[in-house]
């Protein structure tokens, strides 16, 4: 076995966490203290992980919690060449593994 996913089990994965941070940034009522989607953003992505990613593993894991940012409207877009800034980070935390999400304008 070549150890991957099937593209269902995976679509169906990022399309979850795709909701699920919609859905946070919904309930947060924080949206009135940021700008809007096209105001500059700093945005830091913390993954508490089992075990230390690479960074494009890193970056790779948390793209769906990035594109559920670009869905709740917090950020236009991913792109380098949006203006937003993304920090990615990750912490050991087998106790507990999640991702913390902290969004600020720049």
């Amino acid at each position: 076995m070549n150890g991957r996913v099937h593209w269902r089990v995976e679509s169906r994965y990022r399309k979850t966490w795709r909701t699920k941070v919609h859905a946070a940034w919904l309930a947060s009522g924080l949206r009135d203290q940021v700008g809007g989607p096209t105001v500059a953003k700093r945005v830091w992505l913390t993954a508490y992980t089992w075990n230390v990613l690479d960074h494009d593993g890193l970056v790779s894991a948390l793209k769906p919690t990035l594109d559920g940012l670009v869905d709740a409207k917090v950020i236009h877009s991913d792109a380098p060449s949006s203006g937003h800034s993304v920090i990615y980070s990750q912490q050991i935390r087998r106790g507990g593994r999640g991702v913390e999400i902290v969004v600020e304008d720049q």
